[in-house]
């Protein structure tokens, strides 16, 4: 086995254009995407692949860090308080998010769905009474070689988290599978059936309006 770097050198590895530091090499741990049993499954699922460990690096206690990120998606079509009564349109758009986000592989995931109308959010253009921003978060969790997880990792961490998001969901919007998956849906919720995406709008609150916080830091044995 190779030898491992001395205890007080700092290194950058980069994986799929992205870098960890300070001894530590984080790699997403992906969750199984099972199909909901009432819904069809027409809609093509994005083939995700696990980093592995540099073989250059010696294998040690891992800790699982969970981010939660909170961002949101902006429908046209959608009166805010018959969505957040509905619980099939709340379920149904939790697999959106599924479908959208490549590191969220289960509706366990997603939480935190709530709509609230345009017209409350002076952040944002005014739009009809019926377009809604649709509020929801996930928790995303990566695995990290060693157990000291400080403060900058955390940060690191999160802003790592919260850059997958809006690439996903920006991307999404913008090339129209945002929209496919809407409609796909839609086969299963009368109130997202009405819905469109709106693409400008979504990307502002992508942009502007997407958090993350580390919630929990779990120490493997």
């Amino acid at each position: 086995f190779p030898a491992p770097a001395p205890s007080n050198t700092s290194f950058f590895e980069n994986v799929t254009n992205r870098t960890y530091v300070n001894e530590s090499f984080a790699y997403p741990t992906y969750f199984p995407a099972p199909g909901p049993t009432n819904m069809t499954t027409n809609m093509s699922v994005p083939t995700v692949y696990p980093v592995p460990v540099p073989p250059n690096m010696t294998t040690g206690n891992m800790t699982t860090v969970e981010v939660t990120v909170s961002s949101s998606l902006i429908l046209d079509g959608i009166v805010a308080e018959e969505f957040n009564s509905d619980g099939d349109a709340i379920a149904s758009f939790k697999w959106v998010v599924v479908r959208t986000i490549d590191m969220v592989g289960s509706v366990d995931q997603v939480h935190g769905v709530y709509a609230v109308s345009l017209s409350r959010r002076r952040a944002l253009m005014s739009s009809s009474s019926s377009s809604s921003e649709i509020d929801f978060s996930v928790d995303m969790r990566f695995d990290v070689m060693g157990s000291d997880i400080d403060d900058h990792m955390k940060e690191a961490m999160a802003f790592e988290a919260i850059d997958m998001v809006r690439g996903d969901v920006i991307g999404a919007a913008e090339d129209g599978r945002l929209a496919d998956v809407l409609a796909w849906a839609g086969e299963d919720s009368t109130l997202l059936a009405g819905a469109t995406v709106d693409v400008d709008a979504t990307v502002h609150a992508v942009q502007h309006h997407t958090s993350a916080e580390v919630v929990i830091v779990i120490e493997a044995p």
